[in-house]
C-alpha cells in the first residue's frame, strides 16, 4: 500500500469464545478463541468472510497478520466466520474482524441463548451480574427478535400500507370487471336469447362471457407485469431475501389476479345462462 493510499476499512468487535455459536454464525475456516488467549499472550483475531474474500482472494488468510492501529500492534488471524448484517437486513455485510474479550476486557453486551422464557432469563442474568458487582448497571434487556422487529418497523409499516392499497385496488378491479360484464350481458340479452333459441348450450354461453372477462384480465396482467418489472427498482429496499423481479412471485401474483378475475366474471356469466330465449326475443 502506498503512502497516500487509504487503508482498508473494517469494523472491530470484541467478543468471547462462545459468541459465534450463541448467535449462530458458522466458523468457515480455522478456529474461534480459546483459553490460550490472555492479556500478554499473542494477540489474535477472527475475520469475516467478506473481509477474507476482499483481501485474501484465492489465498488462505489463516496465519496472516493484521493491524487495527496503523501498524503499531499486530494480530494473527486464527479463523474466518460467516458475515453478519449488524446494521440492517437490506445492507450488504461489511468487513469485520473480532478480538478476544479475554485480551481486551471491558464493558459490553451480553448475549444469552436459551430455551427458557426470556423474562426469566433476564432476571437471572441480572442477579448473576449483581452478585459479581452490585454497582454494575444492567439495562436494555431485549430479545434478538425484538431488536430485529424494531429495525424492520418502518419497512413493515410501508409494506403493510402497500398491501392494504393493493387489496383495495384488487377489490376495485374485481368490481370493475364484474360491472363491465354485467353491462355487456344486459346489452347482449337479445343476442344471447337468439343463440339459445338456435340451439346453443348454456355452457357455451357461460364460456362466451368468461372469455370476454378473461380477455380483460389478460390485458390487465400484461400491462401489470410490464409495469411491475419497470417499477421493481423502487421496491428493492422493502424486500429481503426475495428479488424484486422474482419470477415465482410474479407468477403467484398473476395466478391470484387471474383467479380473482374469473370469480368476478362468474356472476354475470351465470346470469347470462339464465336468460329465457322467449322473453329475450319478445322484449328485444
Amino acid at each position: 500500500m502506498g503512502p497516500n493510499d487509504t487503508p482498508p476499512q473494517a469494523e472491530m468487535q470484541i467478543v468471547s469464545a462462545d459468541y459465534f455459536s450463541t448467535i449462530g454464525v458458522p466458523v468457515l475456516r480455522g478456529r474461534t478463541f480459546d483459553d490460550t488467549e490472555r492479556i500478554g499472550s499473542e494477540e489474535v483475531a477472527i475475520i469475516s468472510r467478506s473481509m477474507a474474500e476482499r483481501h485474501w482472494a484465492g489465498r488462505d488468510p489463516i496465519g496472516a497478520r493484521i493491524s487495527g492501529d496503523g501498524g503499531d500492534s499486530w494480530m494473527r488471524v486464527v479463523g474466518v466466520v460467516g458475515d453478519v448484517r449488524d446494521h440492517a437486513l437490506d445492507e450488504e455485510p461489511t468487513d469485520a474482524f473480532y478480538l478476544a474479550f479475554a485480551q481486551y476486557p471491558g464493558g459490553g453486551n451480553v448475549l444469552i441463548r436459551s430455551q427458557v422464557e426470556p423474562g426469566r432469563i433476564a432476571k437471572r442474568a441480572t442477579a448473576v451480574v449483581h452478585a459479581i458487582d452490585p454497582d454494575m448497571p444492567v439495562d436494555a434487556v431485549r430479545t434478538l427478535l425484538e431488536v430485529r422487529l424494531n429495525s424492520l418497523a418502518p419497512r413493515r409499516l410501508t409494506a403493510s400500507l402497500l398491501t392494504l392499497f393493493a387489496l383495495l385496488a384488487l377489490l376495485i378491479a374485481a368490481t370493475g370487471i364484474g360491472g363491465v360484464l354485467a353491462f355487456s350481458v344486459s346489452q347482449r340479452t337479445r343476442e344471447i336469447g337468439v343463440r339459445l333459441a338456435l340451439g346453443a348450450r348454456r355452457a357455451q354461453v357461460l364460456g362466451l362471457v368468461l372469455r370476454q372477462g378473461g380477455s380483460m384480465v389478460a390485458a390487465g396482467l400484461l400491462l401489470g407485469v410490464v409495469g411491475a418489472v419497470w417499477l421493481a427498482r423502487f421496491m428493492e429496499g422493502l424486500v429481503f431475501g426475495v428479488g424484486p423481479r422474482d419470477p415465482l412471485t410474479l407468477a403467484a401474483v398473476c395466478l391470484t389476479l387471474a383467479a380473482v378475475g374469473v370469480l368476478a366474471s362468474l356472476g354475470p356469466a351465470r346470469r347470462a345462462t339464465a336468460v329465457d330465449p322467449v322473453t329475450a326475443l319478445r322484449n328485444g
